[in-house]
């Protein structure tokens, strides 16, 4: 009985091959044994004989000079039972790991000659059944053009039979050592061959939908790329200090139709504009006076594209700007926080304190507006600011701000309130004493 094993160099090579393990050297004992010249030697004499042999080796066929036992790999390979191992007898090894024989045509030819031949055969019986006879190669006179009959039917075939095996692969390699393989190749060939002309037809269609699709993408693209070129030429003018002015909604409209990696780029290039404003700002550097005006279109834009409705950070830096600039939109970026704010909790499941710090500011402006004579502001209103400066004041950065600097210290003062040292290094608002 032939012994079969799926191991990849012997069932995919053509030329006579052998796997030998001489010893698993998963072991000291392995390891004592192993000597890579001595197995050598033995390997070169097991199959060809040693240098006194005369024995004739047919070409292309390997031949066992001395009895050998193939047996599996273990450490006490010596105490398996007699019955799990497997002699390989002297001679020509017909029915053994190592037989191979090379002839003019391999497996790989004979393959693509039974799938030919199998998808003909396949496109001759679709023909019959469709004309309920052969059809000898004829001149049509009314058409004037030449009628292949069944031969037409037969090339259709072996077109099927191409194409099934390019969808549904089996391995050529295989063909001729496994009779499953072999078995489940012919089958496919003839269905392939007797669908043929539709499954021509089908893989034609396919062809060209997907190169009208692929056309459509790369159309899509270079659309895109001129249109993301023509947003960060109107960002570079409007972040720039030019002559030339932007109109703000052609400004929106370019940012809006620019592609998610675009829209990234132009916020990062808004946000650093913005803080390097700021920056100037509170070192009452006059070299960027609009700066902090100039981002806001850009993030007003940003938060009602398609990429960025939904994008906390875009919602953020809009609040940042609003209350920054030179005349504050409180209103504004008390709206841009909120929705900052809910987005990163339902995202995040967290919420920077960044934007609870800024939040503050603004509900304690406002408040400041609307309490004309500096009297304690309501409970709700005080409820949110407290929530804010608590959550807020978790970066250290900010706890020290809000310590010491206004608007805190007086809305903290006006409403008879302190700040004490609470859970996880926050500050706590309290009731003053």
């Amino acid at each position: 009985m032939p012994l079969v094993m799926p191991l990849y160099v012997i069932k995919n090579t053509s030329m006579p091959a052998i796997l030998i393990e001489c010893c698993f050297v998963d072991s000291t004992a392995d390891m004592n044994l192993f000597d890579a010249e001595k197995m050598a030697e033995a390997i070169k004499v097991g199959l060809i004989g040693d240098d006194d042999d005369t024995a004739i080796i047919q070409p292309g066929i390997l031949k066992v000079t001395q009895q050998t036992i193939l047996k599996p790999s273990t450490e006490q390979s010596s105490d398996l039972p007699q019955n799990t191992l497997v002699n390989i007898d002297l001679g020509l090894c017909a029915h053994s790991l190592i037989y191979y024989k090379t002839t003019l045509m391999t497996s790989i030819e004979s393959a693509f000659l039974f799938i030919l031949l199998s998808g003909a055969f396949g496109g001759l019986i679709q023909g019959l059944g469709n004309n309920k006879e052969v059809i000898l190669p004829h001149l049509n006179s009314r058409e004037k053009a030449l009628n292949l009959g069944f031969i037409a039917d037969c090339l259709s075939g072996m077109g099927g039979a191409i194409a099934i095996y390019l969808i549904i692969p089996t391995s050529f390699k295989e063909f001729t050592q496994d009779l499953e393989t072999t078995i489940q190749l012919i089958g496919l060939s003839l269905v392939g061959g007797y669908s043929g002309n539709a499954i021509l037809a089908r893989v034609l269609k396919f062809k060209v939908f997907k190169d009208d699709v692929m056309e459509k993408i790369k159309q899509d693209m270079l659309e895109q790329e001129e249109i993301d070129a023509e947003a960060y030429r109107l960002l570079d003018l409007q972040l720039s200090r030019t002559n030339e002015d932007v109109e703000e909604e052609i400004l929106k409209e370019a940012i809006q139709k620019s592609s998610n990696s675009a829209q990234q780029i132009i916020f990062r290039a808004a946000r650093d504009m913005r803080q390097t404003a700021n920056d100037a700002k509170r070192n009452q550097n006059p070299s960027i006076q609009d700066g902090i005006e100039r981002t806001i279109p850009i993030f007003e834009a940003l938060i009602k594209s398609e990429y960025g409705k939904n994008n906390h950070r875009y919602f953020g830096n809009l609040g940042y700007a609003l209350k920054d600039k030179e005349e504050p939109d409180w209103e504004g970026a008390r709206n841009a926080l909120v929705k900052a704010i809910n987005l990163s909790q339902k995202q995040e499941n967290t919420v920077p304190p960044h934007y609870m710090y800024n939040l503050a500011v603004c509900l304690i402006q406002i408040d400041n507006q609307n309490n004309s004579n500096n009297s304690i502001s309501k409970p709700n209103i005080r409820r949110k600011i407290r929530k804010a400066i608590e959550l807020g004041s978790s970066n250290s950065d900010l706890k020290e701000s809000i310590q010491k600097k206004e608007p805190f210290t007086s809305w903290l003062s006006r409403n008879q309130l302190q700040l004490e040292e609470g859970e996880n290094n926050r500050l706590s608002v309290v009731t003053s004493e």
